[in-house]
């Protein structure tokens, strides 16, 4: 199983390669990788599996960008607080329990009434394999436009707003 999947990471690497280059190699390839112990195996697939794991963690990432847009849009709370952490932290807001006070005052007054959140231009910078921060975000409504840095961190494999900061306020 292994030795497939090893075996298909670096086929799919060659694709860029001249057909006739790119058969020669895989060949030389498959026979270079039987020869190795499954110890050597492991070791070969622990430098390949970066890439797929980045690209799962960015999948799961935009799931909860996605997920914050929708709940910011409906404007419900409890949607809201469900993608930050427990342990969300604002220098000047304060802790997860403050957040939630903040957002539903807003609610209540009507400042997320028409929102729009964008993060078609989000781009993801990671901080190691369980933080990332998150810019640009744009959210507009009636009452102006916001641009909003979030982190996030990884909570026993989902992804939660552990901070943010905004300007345009």
């Amino acid at each position: 199983m292994r030795i497939t999947l090893i075996l298909a990471l670096m086929i799919l690497a060659l694709t860029s390669v001249t057909p006739a280059i790119a058969e020669t190699t895989q060949d030389a390839l498959i026979a270079r990788i039987q020869t190795l112990t499954p110890a050597q195996q492991e070791a070969l697939l622990l430098l390949i599996a970066p890439t797929t794991t980045t690209s799962n963690a960015e999948e799961a990432i935009q799931k909860t960008l996605g997920s914050f847009a929708e709940a910011m849009e409906s404007g419900e709370i409890e949607s809201i607080m469900a993608v930050h952490s427990k342990q969300f932290d604002h220098p000047e807001l304060g802790g997860f329990d403050e957040l939630e006070a903040y957002l539903s005052n807003a609610i209540d007054m009507g400042y997320l009434e028409d929102v729009e959140v964008t993060t078609d231009e989000a781009e993801l910078e990671f901080d190691g394999k369980d933080t990332v921060t998150v810019y640009p975000i744009t959210m507009e409504s009636p009452f102006g436009a916001v641009i909003l840095e979030l982190t996030l961190c990884n909570e026993k494999g989902t992804w939660k707003i552990s901070s943010s900061e905004a300007s345009g306020l």
